[in-house]
């Protein structure tokens, strides 16, 4: 079950930002990390993906009228902005927190001059130096990826087979743990979606739809027992809002996005602020029981625009940073600070107990963590979140296919992330255990109550 995750080349969010024109960016730009170059010409927009010593073409996108906004051949909506040189602009991903430095140069990067070649060596090249000069938790995970790489080379032959490759492949990333890696080998029907071990108890060996379908409506029974009404459900079914008593409200965010019905990013925006604009102006409303156990991520923009709506003040959320060095894993781009601003939309400023599980991934793991900086500390409740915070990047390899991985790091303000860990509780308690659901039983919930009991005037 991959997170929903909005990145470089594939995003979530269509917002398009207004530029007067896209004349001045003729010529090749390279990004600050990222491994891209961008060779634009009038419209066009031809994009290559390097490493050291591979490059393929990547997907190419068109300016939109006389804009400085792009749309990929994947879909992938981005802008480009200027900097404060004429050999200096910004690409943002829309949904994405931040900016994409890119630099102008005079020719395309000397690997890039003969694209790579489609063979099981080769393909396999991309993916390991893809993963070695980008992917931020080799450390982590405490492997050493060039003894394992240079292992596999030794078993890659011209006659491997596309599902032998793709076995290699998965076989090095897959102990990884890692939601945000995958490969999407289409082609051969095949693909891969990382996953921490233990973190998915609910979903491990289910498909997704089976997971809503059937496992869902049976937690959700259970936590709705504790409401004095069934909750009413908002934003095509991703948010629900009841009250527990008068004056408790209790909020369940599924996702940060997909709340229109034909995935208009832009509509999403506007009905998630029609929806918080509905439930924020509840007269009675004295404390909030923010409820994220069960959130599949989406747009890191969305997670912010709902973080604004609790603001009392404008305050740092995080630090977004990139790996930015083919050979120095500690090596970062400049921390670009990320901000919640404080809105004049109907806002709640009172105490928030949020409750958050394995299953708060990606979008709803970095709104967590924008909530951090709150004036009023918001309190966590039940278990480490599941430790995906990067957008993906997406590498396409010679032969089709497309590996995912991480490669940006979002901090706090004193300089702590949570990769592969995640973010952990104030108060820790089970979620959703097996005899707790059994036993019609929501230990998280009645925690989070408590503590808003203990902490009311």
């Amino acid at each position: 079950m991959r997170p929903l995750r909005c990145g470089p080349i594939l995003v979530c969010l269509s917002v398009l930002s207004a530029f007067s024109t896209n004349r001045g960016l003729d010529g090749i730009w390279q990004s600050e990390g990222y491994g891209n170059v961008f060779k634009i010409q009038g419209t066009r927009i031809e994009s290559f993906q390097f490493t050291t010593t591979t490059c393929v073409k990547g997907p190419t996108a068109y300016f939109i009228g006389a804009s400085r906004s792009a749309r990929n051949s994947e879909g992938g909506l981005f802008t480009i902005r200027d900097g404060d040189s004429a050999d200096y602009k910004l690409l943002h991903p829309i949904g994405s927190a931040g900016e994409i430095r890119l630099d102008r140069i005079s020719t395309l990067p000397s690997v890039c001059k003969q694209l790579t070649a489609n063979t099981p060596a080769a393909n396999f090249e991309v993916f390991a130096r893809s993963f070695a000069e980008h992917y931020i938790s080799l450390d982590l995970k405490h492997v050493n990826w060039d003894t394992l790489t240079e292992h596999a080379r030794g078993v890659i032959t011209p006659a491997t087979s596309p599902t032998k490759l793709f076995e290699i492949m998965k076989g090095l990333i897959e102990p990884f743990g890692d939601g945000h890696t995958g490969i999407d080998a289409s082609a051969i029907h095949r693909e891969f979606e990382g996953f921490r071990p233990g973190g998915y108890q609910l979903t491990e060996g289910k498909a997704e739809e089976e997971f809503i379908k059937h496992k869902m409506p049976i937690i959700w029974g259970i936590t709705d027992r504790f409401l004095s009404a069934k909750p009413r459900n908002f934003a095509n079914g991703q948010i629900a809002y009841g009250r527990v008593g008068k004056n408790i409200g209790y909020l369940r965010i599924l996702a940060m996005g997909g709340y229109s019905k034909h995935g208009n990013g832009e509509a999403d925006l506007r009905i998630l602020e029609s929806t918080l604009d509905t439930i924020l102006s509840d007269a009675d409303l004295r404390s909030l029981v923010l409820d994220l156990r069960i959130n599949f991520g989406g747009s890191d923009a969305i997670g912010l625009a709902i973080a604004s709506q609790f603001a009392t003040t404008d305050y740092l959320a995080f630090t977004k940073q990139a790996r930015n060095s083919p050979t120095d894993r500690s090596s970062f781009t400049t921390g670009q600070p990320i901000m919640v601003h404080l809105t004049s939309r109907p806002s709640f400023r009172g105490p928030i107990v949020e409750l958050i599980g394995p299953l708060t991934q990606s979008a709803g793991e970095t709104f967590t963590q924008a909530l951090m900086g709150r004036a009023l500390r918001v309190i966590r409740v039940g278990e480490n979140t599941q430790g995906l915070f990067s957008d993906t990047l997406a590498r396409r390899l010679p032969n089709g296919w497309t590996i995912y991985l991480p490669n940006e790091v979002f901090r706090t303000k004193e300089g702590n992330a949570f990769d592969a860990v995640g973010i952990p509780p104030d108060i820790p308690v089970p979620v959703f255990a097996a005899p707790d659901i059994v036993a019609n039983r929501d230990p998280a919930l009645a925690a989070a109550l408590g503590q808003l009991a203990l902490n009311s005037p």
